[in-house]
């Protein structure tokens, strides 16, 4: 191995300590997911079954995600590490860590031990923000984090005429997009600018290109996107409804109820000002990727002038100018004004209340536009100056590089094992209940059961995986069967599953109790902890 070789490799295994990290921090958690986490265990077991999902989570507004290559991303890990949901966690943070070296390889494929060795602090830096709790939670609105900076790197990579760049961009662009929608703003507008970029550069070069080209490339990369989305294009031609087609209609003009919107306050959009401050807030002013972290369920609301905006743009406005002899430098500062802009339009098209989990994406981008600012500004600097480090002067600076990405993951490491999994004072209480229902269930044998929400919320759930994954024949109603959990078997008209009633709250729980024909299968009581943070208790019941 080469002197290169090694000083990149260690720049991997730097960003790699707080994900070692929080994989055995998530293997170590005893963790019963509910809510939404407890629908991704669900769609991500189902990968490889009759169940195998063609299309992403579920949205607020009636339709589902993109894709879902996410599902079949943390299956791999999943199964690989145990099946459980522990593995589930633990999966989430493979899924970073891999992005996290991609970010890295691809920076020192593309720019050499300088712009690799900003990358390896860049990405310690935002790891180290994120914390551990983020990156063992595999929430589809934060697993493309970190692979969104790689993204905008291989995007890069790819306009100036890599293949292996464009390959990677068009795999990960894809899977951010499929996870939420809130990235396809950033991946369409930095794709659209780099394709023309890459067109440009291959009419002036086109000999260079062909070369770099060879039929194995693109043959990886049509497969590449046929493996990605086949599976919605098969939903949208063979599903009651074409997801693709409603995600398309909802972004071009908006859909659903306008009464049923207003009340649930998503009759209105961020709007340009507002989201412009929000990403001042989160880019200029207090660079989250940075300083983190922030309350995922908070509403985003920023006060810092708008205008401040200008700053970066005109920071890449002149390092494009002094280094517009590069076409590199002249790429990567257009490609970092476009994710800019881009996520301030994304923004801005937010439908109802910003919380701080749908503005992610400044993240990666603030991240990705301070990295190209630096670069660009230290290559156009060096060039003038003419001036080549002495082998010595490299290898200081590369010790000093990994020291700082090492020490950003010692909090990670000082924390002693420990982080709180996502809906973790439900877990417990959940459990319980899941397994009380599922030793009934075994004196009680029935062809299929289907869990009723009657208030109980996250519980339910929470008891419909936790079923699902004890081996229960787990059939859903018709509207679950639409968005929620699409493709799962849904009841049969003669009614043949037996229900699961779950209700929320002594005074409910009192009053199926006493019904007719009722029998309590589980009851679960919160401790004093536990119900100051919100847990009910739970009663679950079936008929007689």
């Amino acid at each position: 191995m080469s002197t290169t070789q090694t000083w990149r490799w260690a720049c991997v295994a730097a960003v790699e300590v707080p994900i070692v990290v929080a994989v055995i921090v998530a293997l170590r958690t005893d963790w019963t997911p509910v809510a939404d986490w407890a629908l991704i265990d669900v769609e991500v077991r189902g990968v490889g079954t009759a169940a195998t999902p063609l299309i992403g989570a579920y949205s607020r507004f009636g339709w589902n995600h993109p894709g879902p290559g996410m599902w079949y991303l943390l299956a791999v890990p999943t199964r690989l590490l145990g099946g459980s949901p522990s593995a589930l966690l633990a999966a989430a943070a493979v899924a970073h860590g891999i992005a996290a070296a991609g970010a890295v390889l691809t920076a020192w494929r593309r720019g050499g031990a300088l712009l690799g060795g900003l990358t390896t602090l860049v990405v310690a830096a935002l790891l180290r923000s994120l914390g551990t709790g983020f990156l063992v939670d595999p929430w589809n609105p934060f697993v493309p984090i970190v692979a969104l900076l790689w993204f905008l790197l291989a995007v890069w990579d790819g306009a100036l005429g890599s293949p292996r760049g464009t390959v990677a961009a068009v795999v990960v662009g894809s899977l951010a997009v499929q996870s939420h929608v809130a990235f396809a703003p950033v991946v369409l507008a930095t794709g659209a600018v780099a394709g023309v970029v890459a067109v440009w550069r291959g009419r002036r070069d086109s000999a260079e290109l062909r070369r770099r080209w060879h039929p194995g490339w693109l043959i990886g990369l049509w497969c590449a996107v046929v493996v990605l989305w086949l599976p919605p294009v098969l939903q949208q031609v063979t599903g009651e409804r074409g997801n693709l087609g409603e995600v398309v209609a909802f972004a071009v003009g908006g859909a659903g109820d306008d009464t049923a919107d207003a009340a649930a306050g998503l009759d209105t959009t961020v709007g340009v000002e507002a989201a412009a401050r929000l990403v001042v807030r989160d880019v200029v002013v207090g660079p989250r990727w940075l300083v983190g972290p922030v309350e995922a369920w908070r509403v985003a609301v920023a006060t810092e002038p708008w205008w401040l905006l200008a700053v970066p743009l005109a920071a890449l406005a002149v390092v494009g100018w002094l280094g517009r002899r590069r076409i590199d430098v002249l790429a990567a500062q257009l490609l970092a004004a476009t994710a800019l802009v881009a996520v301030t339009v994304g923004t801005a098209a937010i439908r109802g209340f910003a919380f701080d989990w749908l503005t992610r994406a400044t993240w990666p981008v603030g991240a990705f536009v301070a990295l190209m600012v630096g670069w660009g500004a230290a290559s156009v600097v060096l060039d003038r100056v003419a001036w080549r480090p002495a082998p010595t002067t490299w290898r200081v600076l590369g010790a000093g590089t990994l020291a700082v990405a090492v020490a950003l993951a010692l909090p990670a490491i000082g924390s002693g094992g420990t982080a709180t999994p996502p809906q973790w004072a439900f877990s417990a209480p959940t459990g319980a209940v899941v397994d009380q229902t599922a030793a009934w269930l075994a004196d009680h044998p029935a062809a299929s059961v289907r869990v009723v929400d009657l208030g109980a919320g996250v519980v339910a759930t929470g008891l419909l995986a936790g079923l699902d994954r004890a081996g229960v024949p787990i059939v859903v109603s018709d509207d679950q069967a639409d968005v929620l959990l699409p493709g799962r078997a849904t009841a049969g008209a003669d009614g043949a599953a037996r229900d699961l009633l779950v209700v929320a709250g002594g005074d409910a729980i009192a009053a199926m109790a006493a019904r007719p024909g009722m029998v309590q299968v589980a009851a679960m009581t919160p401790s004093d902890v536990e119900a100051d943070a919100g847990v009910p208790s739970i009663g679950v019941f079936t008929a007689g």
